[in-house]
């Protein structure tokens, strides 16, 4: 996913402008939410693997996530394949992973630094 989508300039800028970003493994997220961490606990509720973008409010409630199995379904060529998905890398295609990224987040956080 950081290869790919998560590489992307126009990703990177809306991530940047709008929201507070972090990355944690499942362990450290487990470890966290079972000391009690109420957001580590609330990602730790919406979490699948192998990776999920979860969205929260600044006080830690949920309000969307998606899953690189459910929403972000595109393989780059340039990173780990799965042998269950199709290999592929198109731009103009819709389940382009950065075209459904930042249509998620227009439908999600309309009229929020919209590109």
């Amino acid at each position: 996913m950081r290869a790919g989508l998560l590489s992307q300039p126009e990703v990177i800028q809306r991530i940047n402008q709008q929201f507070v970003s972090t990355t944690l493994s499942y362990p450290v997220l487990k470890k966290h939410a079972d000391s009690g961490h109420g957001i580590a606990r609330e990602v730790l509720l919406h979490w699948n693997i192998p990776l999920v973008l979860v969205f929260l409010t600044p006080e830690g409630q949920f309000i969307t996530k998606l899953s690189s199995l459910a929403e972000l379904t595109e393989v780059h060529p340039d990173t780990t394949k799965r042998t269950e998905a199709t290999q592929y890398h198109n731009l103009e295609s819709e389940v382009n992973n950065t075209r459904v990224f930042l249509k998620h987040l227009n439908k999600c956080f309309p009229g929020k630094l919209n590109p």
